[in-house]
This record gives structure tokens, C-alpha cells and sequence, in this order.
């Protein structure tokens, strides 16, 4: 795991400051360990109760049509954590019965976030930490552009100083052009890291998952044979350790690392 892109982001997160940005985009390509951090920083906060909602878009789940739930999704994960903000949303969807079936992103925004947030401010202690990952698999062009429209409007500029959004997602250009130069949003890349830093940080992941409740041995040579392949990429290494963890076809561990080159 890369730590100090992690400390970054608690950092962050944890500045009181009022002119800190609202929103963070980690950006960087497949495979580099984003979604790692992304879901590392949630449980971190859930851990510590501050976490408002932690959302993913998945390039299998695009079918479920979830471009239409993310405000949603993370509206009923604030009401679960907060009486007051679940009790103001009651009162707005009671007033307009049409809310409750709306697909529209921007009225979501508003109507259940953004508004009572607003009202249930004053009755709010602590941090509230809301994750977007993988925002380049919505899945639909139309829907990725309102969302980033959203996120990049000054109305999240308006959300209380308690309040972190971090977004992870590829460099697409689209969502490029529509982030950037946005006063309430900083910049942080996965590529910001050293190549011996990022080596370290792989080499550290596959000694650690490999030296988990394994009746095999590794070598050294076979480690460092590993993380040469993982060539910096966070998710090889994952993928390569749960290869090679897995009792598929009955080979052990040791036979099973001469693989991860061929089947990654």
C-alpha cells in the first residue's frame, strides 16, 4: 500500500482549515492501487465513525444502471448515520412525492444532499468523509458528464468545511477537462510516488500476503521475481498473490508462482 499517498489524504481530511478544498481526485492509471487507497481511507473512517458513505462504480455492474444511485445511495447512507439529516430528508421528499422516483443527478444533488446538509449543519460534530471510486466506469457517457458536473459545481464548494469528498478515477480527458481548474478541488496523482518507493510498497504487499497462513516457503529470489513482474502496478501484485494463494488444480503455492507471467 502506498503510504504516503495515504497519509496525504487523511491530511486532507483531517484540515480544518475553511479554504481547504472540498473535493480530492486521485487519478491514476489501472492497476496502480487506487481503489486500494480508496477503500482503505473508508475503512479507516468508518473505523472511527466519520465515514458518510463509500460508493463504486464497477465495470460489471454498469447494467444495474448505478449512475442513477450515486446520489442516492450516498443520501441513505447520511440518514443511517445522522437522526436529524434522515429527519429533514423525510420532510423534503414528503413535500415533493415526485423526489422519490427521480433520476435526475442534479436534483438528487440538491434536493437530498446538498439542502439538508445545509439545514442539519448546525447539529453536526466531527468529520463526514464521502468516497466515489472507479468514476470512469459509470458506464454511460450522458451520466458521467452530469455527475462531473455536479461535483465540479460551486454548490460543493457551499458543503460545510466538515465535509471531504474524494474521488478516484483513471486521467480520462473528459473527466480532466471537467475537474480541472476548479478552486474546490485539489489534484493527487498515483504517479507522484518514486519507482523505488513504489517497488518497495509492492515488495512489502506480496511479503506480507504471502507469508500469511502458507505451509510453503518463500525465497527471497521468488519475492523479488514477483515484484519485478508487478513492475509497479499495485493490482498485479493482488491479483498475482490471490493466484497464487488459491488451491485451484491442486498444485501448491510454490508450483503456483512459476504462473502469475503466463495468466497475468
Amino acid at each position: 500500500m502506498r503510504v504516503d499517498i495515504l497519509v496525504y489524504i487523511v491530511d486532507w481530511i483531517n484540515n480544518s482549515e475553511p479554504d481547504t478544498p472540498r473535493v480530492l481526485w486521485l487519478y491514476g492509471q489501472a492497476g496502480k492501487g487506487k481503489s486500494a487507497i480508496a477503500h482503505t481511507i473508508a475503512n479507516w473512517f468508518k473505523s472511527l465513525g466519520v465515514l458518510g458513505s463509500c460508493f463504486c462504480f464497477t465495470r460489471d455492474q454498469q447494467a444495474e444502471r448505478r449512475h442513477e444511485k450515486i446520489f442516492t445511495t450516498i443520501t441513505h447512507d447520511l440518514a443511517d448515520r445522522d437522526p436529524t439529516f434522515k429527519w429533514i430528508l423525510a420532510e423534503v421528499i414528503a413535500g415533493d412525492k415526485a423526489l422519490s422516483t427521480t433520476c435526475d443527478v442534479k436534483q438528487q444533488w440538491q434536493k437530498f444532499i446538498l439542502d439538508p446538509i445545509s439545514k442539519a449543519a448546525v447539529s453536526m460534530v466531527g468529520r463526514v468523509v464521502i468516497v466515489i471510486d472507479a468514476l470512469n466506469e459509470t458506464g454511460v457517457e450522458a451520466s458521467q458528464n452530469h455527475i462531473l458536473s455536479v461535483l465540479a459545481s460551486a454548490q460543493v464548494a457551499q458543503l460545510p468545511s466538515s465535509y471531504c469528498v474524494l474521488i478516484v478515477s483513471r486521467p480520462l480527458p473528459d473527466i480532466l477537462e471537467a475537474l480541472q481548474d476548479i478552486p474546490h478541488i485539489t489534484f493527487k496523482s498515483m504517479d507522484d510516488i518514486s519507482i523505488a518507493s513504489a517497488e518497495h510498497n509492492v515488495h512489502l504487499y506480496i511479503s506480507t500476503q504471502l507469508g500469511r497462513k502458507l505451509v510453503d516457503h518463500f525465497t527471497i529470489k521468488q519475492i523479488s521475481c514477483l515484484v519485478q513482474l508487478a513492475d509497479g502496478l499495485f493490482e498485479w501484485a493482488r491479483l498475482a498473490c490471490e493466484f497464487i494463494k488459491s488451491h485451484k488444480g491442486g498444485f501448491t503455492a510454490i508450483v503456483r508462482i512459476g504462473s502469475p507471467r503466463r495468466s497475468y
